[in-house]
């Protein structure tokens, strides 16, 4: 008698997949690890034009901060929309932190806003997390990821969705590229335009990602050295228990990544730079028993590297959500 299609599924992954390194050789190939990371990620090298200089389209004063909407166009000629959140106590320098959203609608949903753009304190479950860190004296930048909110196909916005990700996706996918790999460059050439900001070090930017924004700033953050602390919230995990267990958006799915390592063999390259995780107990999307076993795994990497104290998480009661209330202070305290 044959498998059944569930153990030859099984098969496969285990067959196919690096899901543990062996941490004797882990350290010695991390440089290749990321070569390859960056291979399967795709080629973007014909989008390496120059950077249009940042524009502003619309300045708001509050209380305690200022917004200042801007777009610049990037070497793809698409034109990136971002929000720049600056604290009203002026500053040589502040804590720099790059906001990533995940699937919504775009980066008003993490900085109080309404898709209509009228003033709501929280988002559902993307709490508004670039106005909590701004509130905290951070400058925060939140652009807008591609695929997603107003950065969608006319016919995507006026069929009232909020992502192109499926169509962007297959289109990269059929060019040997792909989606999450054009959001991981667009975000490199996006530090490029942070850090020719006057209040800004370009030594001192953090980043925090929330689910489908965490996995481009866990992909960025392996790859850009410039960015000095990470936080993703509602993403770590094994790709065997979420994206692999039921249905996500195709952006999450890179081809021949199980070869080269399961995710937190991926994220450990980001050490030994500092690294906090969040994952919600009733997160039903990245399950928090998966969380917990990449953290296990995170830990032993970041000890075998000589800075256990540069790793460390909080595990929430929530879903799958942003939580903040120990991931914000932990980033401010790195930023510092």
């Amino acid at each position: 008698m044959g498998k059944t299609l569930e153990r030859f599924f099984n098969d496969e992954y285990t067959r196919n997949t690096v899901e543990k390194p062996a941490l004797e050789q882990y350290q010695s190939k991390c440089f290749e690890l990321k070569q390859k990371l960056k291979e399967l990620l795709g080629d973007f090298s014909e989008w390496d034009k120059a950077t249009s200089s940042p524009v502003i389209e619309d300045v708001e004063q509050f209380d305690s901060y200022r917004r200042e909407r801007m777009h610049v166009r990037l070497g793809n000629q698409l034109e990136v929309p971002f929000y720049v959140l600056t604290p009203r106590q002026e500053k040589a320098a502040y804590p720099v932190v790059l906001a990533l959203h995940g699937h919504g609608y775009g980066p008003k949903q993490i900085i109080g806003l309404t898709k209509q753009g009228k003033t709501e304190s929280i988002s559902a479950n993307q709490a508004d997390y670039a106005l909590q860190l701004v509130e905290q004296g951070c400058k925060v930048f939140v652009p807008a990821l591609l695929g997603i909110g107003e950065r969608i196909f006319q016919i995507d916005a006026k069929e009232g969705k909020d992502k192109s990700c499926e169509r962007l996706a297959r289109l990269f996918l059929m060019q040997g590229k792909t989606l999450l790999g054009a959001r991981v460059w667009e975000t490199g050439k996006l530090l490029d335009v942070i850090s020719s900001f006057d209040d800004v070090l370009p030594c001192n930017i953090g980043v925090f990602g929330f689910s489908g924004g965490a996995a481009v700033a866990g992909f960025t953050a392996i790859l850009d050295e410039r960015l000095k602390a990470t936080v993703l919230a509602g993403y770590p995990g094994l790709f065997r228990d979420s994206i692999l267990q039921q249905p996500h958006c195709l952006d999450n799915y890179l081809p021949g990544i199980l070869k080269l390592s399961e995710l937190p063999g991926l994220l450990g390259l980001i050490s030994p730079r500092p690294f906090f995780i969040e994952s919600g107990e009733k997160d039903l999307l990245f399950p928090v028993e998966s969380a917990r076993l990449a953290i296990s795994q995170l830990e032993m990497i970041y000890q075998q590297n000589g800075k256990p104290g540069a790793f460390d998480f909080h595990i929430h009661d929530g879903g799958h959500e942003v939580d903040g209330s120990e991931s914000y202070a932990w980033l401010i305290q790195q930023l510092r």
